[in-house]
C-alpha cells in the first residue's frame, strides 16, 4: 500500500512537472521571459500553428527544415500562424512585429531574426526582418518571395507547399546574400 501510495505521488510530480515544461527548441527560446503581453501566446517551437492549419507531419516538417537552417545560418527563423479570433486584421502587422519581439527571435547582439507570420483566415501574412536580416533581405526582395513563392500556392488552398515553397526561396535568397 506504501509502495502504491509513493508511486502515485511520484508520477503524479513528475507528470506535473513535465507538462509544465517548455517544449520550445534549446538555444533558440529557452530561457527567455515570454511574458510581456499575455494576449500574445507562447511559443511551442519554431513552427506555431495556432490557426491548425498543417497536418501534424506538415508541422514536423516544417520544423525541422527551420531547425536545420538555424543550424547552419547565421539567421534564425521562426513561424506562426494566427487565428482570426487572435488579431483583427488592421493590425495584423504590428501583431506580428510584438510577437517576433517578445518572443526574441533571432539573437539580440546581432538582430538576425526572420518571422513569418500567417493567417488563413484573413488571407494575410507578414514578414517581420530583424534589422541584421533586413541588411541581406530588402523588404522589396521579401516581398518579391511571398508574391512568388507563397502567394501562388496558398491561392490554390494549399498553404502548407505554400510555406514550404516559400521558407526554401527565403533561405536561398539568404544563403546566396550571405556569401
Amino acid at each position: 500500500m506504501k509502495h502504491t501510495i509513493f508511486f502515485n505521488l511520484f508520477t503524479l510530480i513528475f507528470v506535473t512537472a513535465f507538462c509544465q515544461c517548455n517544449f520550445a527548441p534549446k538555444n533558440h527560446f529557452q530561457g527567455k521571459d515570454f511574458t510581456n503581453d499575455p494576449n500574445i501566446p507562447q511559443p511551442t517551437g519554431f513552427v506555431n500553428d495556432f490557426e491548425n492549419i498543417y497536418s501534424k507531419s506538415e508541422e514536423i516538417t516544417l520544423d525541422s527544415v527551420i531547425k536545420d537552417y538555424n543550424k547552419r545560418a547565421d539567421i534564425q527563423i521562426a513561424l506562426a500562424t494566427f487565428d482570426s479570433g487572435m488579431v483583427k486584421k488592421d493590425s495584423f502587422q504590428s501583431y506580428t512585429l510584438k510577437v517576433a519581439q517578445q518572443w526574441r527571435v533571432g539573437e539580440k547582439e546581432k538582430d538576425n531574426g526572420l518571422f513569418i507570420g500567417i493567417c488563413k483566415g484573413y488571407r494575410i501574412m507578414y514578414i517581420q526582418n530583424g534589422i541584421g536580416t533586413a541588411k541581406i533581405l530588402s523588404d522589396a526582395a521579401t516581398k518579391s518571395i511571398i508574391d512568388t513563392a507563397f502567394i501562388p500556392e496558398f491561392k490554390k488552398n494549399n498553404v502548407y507547399a505554400g510555406t514550404l515553397k516559400g521558407m526554401e526561396a527565403l533561405m536561398i535568397t539568404l544563403s546566396a546574400k550571405k556569401h
